[in-house]
């Protein structure tokens, strides 16, 4: 996947609706959206919030789900 792509994905994932107060439950919810909308799966070991909530975890982990990494 190309740069302007993943950086689409990212913008996307931003707008995520997630409810604040709750970081693993945003974290599935931006899982649930990667997964859906890419067809990828987020690994087990990735799918918490230390991973998907902070954006600059979000996108290293994106880049290295789509192979940009």
């Amino acid at each position: 996947m190309d740069a302007s792509a993943i950086d689409r994905v990212l913008v996307e994932l931003a707008e995520v609706p997630v409810e604040p107060g709750d970081p693993e439950l945003a974290a599935l919810a931006l899982a649930v959206h990667l997964e859906l909308a890419l067809g990828v799966t987020v690994p087990a070991d990735q799918l918490d919030a230390e991973h998907l909530v902070p954006p600059a975890a979000r996108e290293r982990t994106v880049r290295r789900l789509l192979g940009d990494a």
